[in-house]
């Protein structure tokens, strides 16, 4: 295995060391170039940690994402049918994303470092822009590094990274300091200039993270000058996005995504309700309840949560209501034979006493949207033991042009018998 290398290459390597039944070796130069190569449109690509694919043709993209998400569910969810994967390719190949977070450092050369990891380090690369990200956070982006440029090494020293998140509606932009402590006064008035100046930027924050780990944001986020959030459309309703509530990078794949899942839950006439777990700030939930469907979005985020009940009473919708607590503590309680479940977990997936709770409950239809196909092939393994459910259809969205990512949303419904017959 070499990373870099393509099928049908040929190269001269480094071996690296030896895995029970492959090499893994390092690249030192190709002798033998594969048709499917193209030039990277990033300067900085083969040391950033972000992207991964853009030396390679889209239609290859498609295969390798597509033969990653088949391998996962054949070896992990161990399901041996043929699997049929529906694509749905991008609308967008660059600037798709509508959100970053920068680490940022002092440095004693270009005094600050603001850009992204180097791949497998935890050294930050610095950059200039990136041609995944929009192309107004590219613009804001260098006027906040000319900002951090002009302050101190103590006051860059307290500042760990930099979030910029931008509506595609109407272009607003909010931007979100993550320091250890509080910002002092003179950092403050500087980012207030910086808010005077540029009207697209409706809000800047600071929120505080005071502990060492790998956890960005902190609890506490406090207003420097202007809004709270941003607004957006999304399948034709308005949105109020919090700096930092979840909300999908990608808008025009997750439109597609929420599309689908609607589609399917139109489909039958004997549910209930729907119950929508990870409900964030609704972007599932609300479309759907707009359809006079009844929807109970579960979410553990205050903010989410409470930018839901927002989103729900700008829209005029009636239908939807949501519970502030965590899946594992509502659900079981929720939960009916009679519902259609939504899964949108974290790339960790399901806790093992979600998927008994699901087992045990037997919802007849359930839509699991995942950004990690492993934890998604563990879950449905889980699910399908014992034929209790059973692969419907597999759709892989394309959220992450120029990386190894990709959505995927599976519907199940629960397993029928080839020899069951109604009365």
């Amino acid at each position: 295995m070499v990373e870099g290398l393509l099928p049908g290459e040929k190269a001269f390597v480094r071996l690296q060391y030896q895995k029970k039944n492959y090499f893994i070796a390092s690249l030192i130069s190709i002798s033998k170039i594969s048709i499917n190569r193209i030039s990277p449109i990033c300067p900085v690509f083969e040391m950033c940690g972000g992207c991964t694919l853009q030396h390679i043709n889209y239609q290859i993209h498609k295969s390798i994402k597509s033969k990653k998400t088949a391998a996962d569910l054949t070896k992990i969810a161990k399901i041996n049918q043929d699997i049929e994967i529906n694509y749905h390719d991008p609308n967008k190949f660059l600037n798709y994303r509508n959100k970053s977070i920068f680490p940022v450092c002092p440095d004693s050369i270009s005094k600050v470092k603001l850009g992204y990891y180097r791949r497998q380090t935890n050294e930050i690369i610095d950059i200039e822009s990136c041609p995944i990200l929009t192309n107004q956070i590219n613009y804001i982006f260098k006027h906040v590094r000319f900002l951090l440029q002009s302050l101190s090494t103590k006051e860059l020293d307290n500042i760990k990274h930099v979030s910029i998140r931008e509506s595609e509606f109407n272009k607003e932009i909010i931007l979100v300091l993550i320091s250890k402590h509080k910002l002092p006064n003179r950092v403050n008035k500087l980012l207030i200039d910086l808010y005077s100046k540029y009207s697209s930027i409706v809000g800047i924050l600071n929120n505080i993270q005071p502990l060492n780990n790998n956890v960005i944001f902190g609890d506490l986020t406090t207003n420097i000058c202007g809004s709270n959030y941003i607004k957006e459309k999304f399948l034709n309703l308005t949105f109020r996005i919090g700096a930092t509530s979840f909300f999908q990078i990608n808008l025009y794949e997750a439109q597609k995504a929420v599309s689908l899942i609607i589609n399917n839950v139109l489909t039958y006439s004997d549910i209930n309700r729907v119950i929508d777990a990870y409900s964030g700030i609704g972007t599932i939930a609300l479309p759907i309840a707009s359809h006079n469907i009844n929807v109970v979005g579960i979410e553990v985020n205050s903010e989410s949560y409470s930018l839901a009940e927002a989103n729900s009473t700008i829209n005029n919708i009636n239908c939807a209501s949501f519970i502030l607590s965590s899946v594992e503590a509502s659900l079981e309680l929720l939960l009916d034979h009679n519902d259609y479940l939504i899964l949108d977990p974290p790339r960790k997936g399901l806790d093992r006493s979600i998927i008994d709770i699901i087992i045990n409950k037997k919802p007849k239809y359930i839509a699991y949207l995942s950004c990690n196909t492993s934890t998604l092939a563990r879950d449905l393994s889980y699910l399908m033991v014992g034929k209790v459910y059973q692969i419907d259809t597999i759709h892989n969205l394309d959220f992450f042009p120029q990386t190894m990512h990709v959505e995927c949303l599976v519907f199940l419904k629960l397993f029928i018998s080839p020899n069951f017959r109604r009365n």
